[in-house]
């Protein structure tokens, strides 16, 4: 329905949606027109519901676009980055560069609110013990595949002895994997790590934060 319309008009529809419906749809286009759909999803801020019942009247019956209150706001940096966050590491990369090609100061603020893996060495032990409860052997195996060393002695040091021997052992039967299978590994622990900080479980931020009581 969408993938002839003008990119401005699918950074609108896209921005309504939930960011991981937003990352499947971004993965069937183009990726310089994914590009330039999320630099225009950046620079958005309240949009006239005028403008909406538009879109909506000219899509006709295909769309489910729902338009109330004065003003809407959708899109913006953040936006932008919960949808980077939920793509491949590959895909990332191109739409990271079409974004710093098209607005450099613009790409900063939103590659400033994304969260990536090698991010979690951040976090605190009581964090990162937290987010491997909810992670299998298997899969923290390949997300570690191309981990930096210092991330890996992080999690390492948070395993019991028996934890941290069955993880090498798990590493060393993977054997040669796909680069694709350790992207998918590495963004459902990221994916992990943002669901527990939204539920107030753990917080992504620097572990030298001031602590009041």
């Amino acid at each position: 329905v969408i993938r002839s319309e003008h990119p401005q008009i699918i950074s609108v529809l896209l921005a309504f949606l939930d960011p991981d419906h937003t990352a499947s749809v971004i993965k069937g286009f183009d990726t310089r027109l994914s590009s330039e759909i999320l630099l225009r999803m950046a620079q958005m801020e309240k949009i006239n519901p005028e403008a909406l019942s538009v879109i909506e009247a000219s899509l006709g019956s295909d769309s489910d676009l729902s338009v109330g209150g004065e003003s809407s706001t959708a899109g913006g940096p953040q936006v932008v980055a919960e949808i980077l966050n939920r793509t491949a590491a590959g895909l990332e990369k191109e739409l990271m560069d079409g974004l710093i090609h098209g607005d450099p100061d613009l790409a900063q603020k939103v590659k400033d609110l994304m969260f990536v893996f090698e991010d979690i060495v951040k976090l605190d032990d009581t964090a990162i013990t937290r987010v491997l409860r909810d992670v299998e052997t298997r899969e923290l195996a390949l997300a570690l595949k191309v981990a930096s060393d210092e991330l890996k002695e992080k999690l390492m040091g948070t395993l019991s002895t028996r934890a941290r021997e069955a993880l090498q052992e798990e590493i060393e039967f993977l054997g040669p994997v796909r680069v694709s299978d350790v992207e998918t590994a590495q963004s459902n622990i990221v994916r992990t790590v943002r669901t527990l900080d939204e539920a107030g479980e753990i917080v992504m931020g620097a572990s030298d934060d001031l602590v009041v009581e």
